[in-house]
Formats: C-alpha cells, sequence, structure tokens
C-alpha cells in the first residue's frame, strides 16, 4: 500500500511541475511578443509623385487631395481666359482697317467696300523715285505674287495671306464657253503644298458653287477634282471656298460667259467597243465617238450605247447592266472557262434562269459584271470620273470573275 501511494505522489508532483513550466514559458513568449512593434506594410501612395495625381490610393480609404483639385481649377480657367483673348485679338485684327504704307503695291480691287478721295487735280512726285508726266496716269499694277482674277482680302495681315490656301481652277476668267454644261476641275492646296480634298474630316475642306447653285463632286483624278455644271447665256460665275486643316482660308471667283446657243467645241474622238467574247456574243458596238470639252467614259457609253440601240443601267458611274432585245441569245461557256471558274472555286448559276433580253452583272456567275478599260488599263475609279482626251481607245468587256473575261 505504502509503496503505491509513493507513486502516486510522484505522479502528482511531475503533473504539476510541467504544468507549471508550460505556463512559465507562455508567460515569456507574451512578454516578448508584447515587446516587439507592430510590423506595417509599406504604403505604396508614399512613393507616389502626388503632383502628377490628384486621386491616390493611401492604404487608409478613398481619398481626395483637395488643395490640387482647387490648383487644377485655376490653371484650367487661366487657359480658357488666354484662349479667349487670343480670339478676340485675331477677330479685331481682321475687323481693324487697313494701314497702307506709302508705296505699297495697291489692292487688285481697290474700289471694293472703300471710297475713292476727291481728285484735285494735282499729283505730289515721290521723291523717292523718278519725276514722272503729271498729265499721265500711271495705271495700277498687281504684284507679282497676285493673281488678277483673285483680290486679296484687306482685312487680312501679310502674314494671313501668305498662309492661304491656294485654288485653281480651270476656267479662265473671262473665258466663253459654247454648248448647255461645263466640265472643270478644281485643284486646291495649303500653303504647305499638302492637297485638301472637297471633303475630308482632318486635312481640310472646300466648297464649290456655279451661279450660287452648290455643286457635287464628279470624281477625283489625282489632285483635280471633278465638277459638272449647267451652264446659261452671259455671265456665269464659279465660286470656291477652301479651308486647311489649320483653319486658314480663301475664296476665289472666275467668270465666264456661257453660250448655249453654240454648239460644245469637239475636242477629239475616241474609239469604242462594247463585247462579251467570254460568252461567245462577240462585240455589241464598235466605233469611234467624238467628244466635248470634259467628256467622261460614262458620257461617251451613253452616246455608243443609244447608236446600238442599247438600253444601260448606272448606278451612279458604274454600269450594272445593258438591255435589247435577244441581246444575250446563245450565250455559252466553254469547257476550258468552266474549268477555269472551278478552280476559282465559282459555281455556275442554271442557264435557264438567264434573261436573253439582258446582261447584267450577277449573270451566270455572281462574280460577273461589267468593267471597262482605257488604253489597255483598267481604271480604279467609276465610269462617271474618268476624263478621256483625243486617241483614247475605251473598252467595256463583260466578266465573269477578276481576270476571267
Amino acid at each position: 500500500m505504502r509503496k503505491n501511494k509513493g507513486r502516486t505522489n510522484r505522479r502528482r508532483i511531475f503533473l504539476v511541475a510541467a504544468a507549471a513550466m508550460t505556463l512559465l514559458i507562455v508567460c515569456a513568449l507574451a512578454v516578448i511578443l508584447n515587446g516587439q512593434e507592430e510590423y506595417v506594410p509599406q504604403v505604396q501612395a508614399a512613393q507616389m509623385n502626388v503632383e502628377r495625381s490628384q486621386v491616390y490610393l493611401d492604404g487608409k480609404g478613398y481619398k481626395l487631395d483637395k488643395q490640387q483639385e482647387k490648383i487644377h481649377k485655376q490653371q484650367e480657367k487661366q487657359r480658357e481666359e488666354k484662349l479667349k483673348q487670343k480670339q478676340e485679338t485675331q477677330k479685331d485684327q481682321k475687323t481693324a482697317p487697313k494701314r497702307i504704307r506709302p508705296g505699297s503695291v495697291k489692292p487688285a480691287n481697290p474700289g471694293s467696300g472703300n471710297k475713292k478721295k476727291p481728285d484735285s487735280g494735282k499729283k505730289k512726285p515721290d521723291k523717292r523715285t523718278e519725276p514722272t508726266d503729271p498729265t499721265k496716269e500711271e495705271p495700277t499694277k498687281p504684284s507679282k505674287t497676285e493673281d488678277p482674277t483673285d483680290p486679296t482680302d484687306p482685312t487680312k495681315s501679310e502674314e494671313e495671306r501668305a498662309m492661304e490656301p491656294t485654288i485653281k481652277i480651270s476656267v479662265a476668267g473671262g473665258e466663253v464657253v459654247n454648248g448647255t454644261r461645263l466640265d472643270f476641275s478644281v485643284t486646291v492646296t495649303d500653303y504647305k503644298g499638302r492637297n485638301i480634298p472637297v471633303f475630308s474630316e482632318s486635312d481640310g475642306s472646300f466648297m464649290v458653287s456655279c451661279n450660287g447653285e452648290p455643286l457635287s463632286s464628279e470624281g477625283a483624278d489625282g489632285s483635280k477634282t471633278w465638277f459638272r455644271t449647267a451652264l446659261k447665256d452671259g455671265k456665269n460665275t464659279i465660286a470656291v471656298t477652301a479651308v486647311d486643316r489649320e483653319g486658314h482660308d480663301k475664296t476665289k471667283t472666275v467668270n465666264f460667259t456661257g453660250n448655249t446657243s453654240a454648239a460644245a467645241e469637239v475636242t477629239g474622238e475616241v474609239y469604242v467597243s462594247v463585247s462579251a467574247e467570254i460568252l461567245n456574243l462577240g462585240a455589241f458596238y464598235e466605233g469611234t465617238i467624238e467628244i466635248t470639252r470634259g467628256d467622261t467614259a460614262k458620257d461617251v457609253l451613253e452616246t455608243a450605247l443609244s447608236q446600238a440601240g442599247i438600253d444601260p443601267t448606272f448606278r451612279g458611274g458604274y454600269l450594272s447592266g445593258i438591255s435589247r432585245s435577244g441581246i444575250a441569245q446563245g450565250a455559252y461557256i466553254t469547257d476550258e472557262v468552266r474549268t477555269t471558274m472551278e478552280e476559282l472555286r465559282k459555281t455556275e448559276k442554271d442557264p435557264a434562269d438567264q434573261d436573253p433580253n439582258k446582261l447584267k452583272e450577277h449573270d451566270f456567275y455572281d462574280s460577273s459584271g461589267w468593267i471597262y478599260s482605257v488604253n489597255g488599263t483598267f481604271p480604279e475609279r467609276g465610269l462617271g470620273s474618268y476624263k478621256l482626251e483625243d486617241g483614247d481607245e475605251l473598252n467595256l468587256i463583260f466578266s465573269l470573275a477578276d481576270g476571267v473575261y
């Protein structure tokens, strides 16, 4: 009994000692941890350049820098005031009376908007030049840089006039034009020589009118843009107003005389052919057509098809089809052409669906249509915008696909 009781007492003492040791270790660790500094992760906002940002994250919430917002608003207000002041200065310069320096070249049109002082009959000789005969009047001569048909704007400074767009019109001032219509071109460039199109969002633009009626473009040929207008007897006026990408503007007018009772002058002749060789139908028309000033490929084709008794269908400057009784009768495709179309993965349509009195786009194949060439070259623009010249050869061809005709 005593032996067992001794063992039990020793076990209790050991457990109490272990518990006390564990408690001591826990207390020691608590003291050590309590003495350590709290770890705080580095705030990235402290490394930011706050001068470049009004709003940023500081790690503790979303915060707005009121002081920087105030500075920003002040800067924006200053910019607006400077811009407004600049616009008012430019407006004052345009409306201010033009000062003419002694000895400077007179404007090409001195009478527009200005009243002449009464002539006293006496002229003072210019001390810087040789004396002139007072009985003779010296005519006003435009400067070398001025266009007599394009008077300068007296409200603009020399620097502003130097930056105006350059406008070229193919009709000469005072010219007599016979016929009932006129085709002419307009070329507009800015002061750096860059082309200004008839309309764009970033490169400037220009507008054209004749006798007060606005005109639409008939197409472009390089830097030239073509227009067509009906003529009236007597005085006709073409006006072109242009503005470049920097806002510099210019208006030019040309006055000419129309003679609608006289026939338009013939400027040459062109050879014309209309054919569908790929369908083994041969040529529908071959001949020579006289052309007048400004005639396009569309104008000439309308004349040729009319002589052949064929009715054309145009969509703008594109010929979509022609019609005449039996014009497509007997059309067929050779095995060689059919093999070529199969290699191009084109599917032939049912011949029974073909209208024998018409030959139009998408006939026989979905890829078919009318194409034209001038002097062996296929232009990349519509028939209505291609101007023909004397000696040109115009061919209208029916094609089944690109390169198959």
